[in-house]
Order: C-alpha cells, then sequence, then structure tokens
C-alpha cells in the first residue's frame, strides 16, 4: 500500500492505493546445499574488483558518476512510494464501456481514504459518493514509481476502483486483425447449423460454480508428487499407464497399505 493523491485543476484528494491481485507468482522451489541442507543465497560482489561485498558496503545510483547520497536515496524512496492521478476528464459510465476495456486492464487498485484526519475521510468519501450517484468514468493518468501510465476511476460496488490501460501502440492490434480477418474468410455463408446443439450444451451445463476449492496448480503439483512419489508401486503403476494414453489412470485406494 503505497499514498497517493488524486488530482484535477485546483482539486486535490490524498489517498492510498491498495493492489488487488498479490506480488507475481514465484516458485515453491528454492535452492539448498546439498552436504548441510541449507538454503542458498545470492553472492553479491564489485564487477570491477570482483570483492564480495556486504549490504552495508552497498549505494545505489544510476551510474558511476551520478551515485545517490544517503539523504538524497531518503529523498528518491520517499518520492518512489507516492504517485498522483491526473484526472484528463469526465464521463458517464456505460456498461458497454467497461465490458470493453476488460482485455486490456494491466492492473487494478482499490483506492482508498487516508486514516490520519477526519477531513481526509469525508473529502474521499463525498468524492466517491458524487462519483456513484452521477455514475461517471474518468479518465487518467497515474504518475508512480517513474512511470506514466494511463488509467479509469470509477466506482464499482460501493469500491473507488483504478484500472491501469495500456497505451495504443502498445496493443497489438495488427496480429488480432489478421487473425480475425483469416477466420472471417474461412466461416461458412449459411447459417451455423450447429448454435442450437450449442445453446441447448450450455444451458442443459449451466450451474453456478465455487472456485474457493481450487488449488494453484504448481501447488497442487508439488503436494501430489512429494506425496505419491513416496509410493514407489504408485509411481510405477502411473510410469506405465500413461505409456498409453487410452488407458485411464487407475484409482488407488489410499487406505491400502503397499508392501
Amino acid at each position: 500500500m503505497y499514498k497517493i493523491e488524486i488530482i484535477h485543476n485546483l482539486l486535490k484528494i490524498e489517498c492510498k492505493a491498495l493492489n488487488f491481485l498479490k506480488s507475481a507468482y514465484y516458485s515453491d522451489l528454492h535452492n539448498y546445499h546439498s552436504t548441510c541442507k541449507g538454503e542458498i543465497g545470492n553472492k553479491q560482489y564489485c564487477k570491477d574488483c570482483q570483492a564480495e561485498v556486504t549490504k552495508d558496503e552497498i549505494v545505489k545510483g544510476i551510474d558511476k558518476n551520478h551515485i545517490l547520497t544517503e539523504e538524497q536515496y531518503k529523498l528518491y524512496k520517499e518520492a518512489e512510494q507516492n504517485a498522483v492521478i491526473t484526472i484528463l476528464g469526465f464521463e458517464d459510465l456505460k456498461a458497454e464501456v467497461l465490458a470493453g476495456i476488460v482485455p486490456f486492464v494491466r492492473n487494478s487498485k482499490l483506492i482508498l481514504p487516508k486514516t490520519d484526519k477526519s477531513s481526509d475521510i469525508t473529502a474521499f468519501c463525498s468524492f466517491k459518493e458524487a462519483f456513484k450517484d452521477l455514475k461517471t468514468l474518468a479518465k487518467c493518468k497515474m504518475n508512480s514509481r517513474g512511470r506514466v501510465v494511463l488509467g479509469l476511476l470509477f466506482v464499482m460496488e460501493n469500491d473507488l476502483i483504478f484500472l491501469e490501460m495500456p497505451y495504443k501502440q502498445q496493443i497489438n492490434w495488427e496480429r488480432i486483425s489478421a487473425e480475425k480477418n483469416m477466420i472471417a474468410l474461412k466461416m461458412p455463408k449459411e447459417p451455423l447449423k450447429l448454435t442450437t446443439f450449442a445453446k441447448d450444451y450450455i444451458k442443459q451445463n449451466a450451474k453456478e460454480v465455487d472456485l474457493s476449492g481450487i488449488k494453484e496448480e504448481k501447488k497442487l503439483l508439488l503436494e501430489t508428487f512429494f506425496k505419491e512419489s513416496e509410493n514407489e508401486t504408485f509411481a510405477k503403476k502411473i510410469i506405465e499407464e500413461h505409456d498409453n494414453p487410452f488407458i485411464i489412470p487407475a484409482k488407488i485406494d489410499k487406505e491400502v497399505k503397499v508392501e
């Protein structure tokens, strides 16, 4: 979470931002020493003199001629941790507009009020309620951590949301258009005969799905591997059955002891 300011002309509202998603997913496997089982760290060294360095010996800079002092680095970090959302204009919030931007959303943030002063909370909540009542969408740019990104600001289910959008030149329009045109050329001229069957299939299989019980694939695969690789008979059977793709692997009774 970091501080953020929403500004438009003379208006300024101090807030804080929280990413909806956690930082990038990382592997659950780490490096360990084969002898003592200790975790392996990253060796840091100077590329000029080849000397190993400690954290206390490391300083920040752009290049050798522009090394930051401790005070400069402190100011830089404060500036880096703050962000500014500049509202460029307001327009009506329409469902079809939101539906059209879904494929292009790069990041999403929840915008919250600062809680230092009651006046900050009052200003923020008044601003958010006005957005909600007027069904307003704001087109913005955000300056954050040395980057300037485009974005949209609006209220959804009583939350003020900022969606980061790509610049026009970053969208893969040429490839998308080429693929769509290729499909259009091969589409049959007559009405699609299987559409009715497809609709019936979807209706027959329509049901609410609870996604909360689904585990992340990497963790699930690792858990399964470590649990079942201890059972040599099971591992051997899996290998044999997977040699023939037409054989469905047999279910193993977990309570049966393997001698």
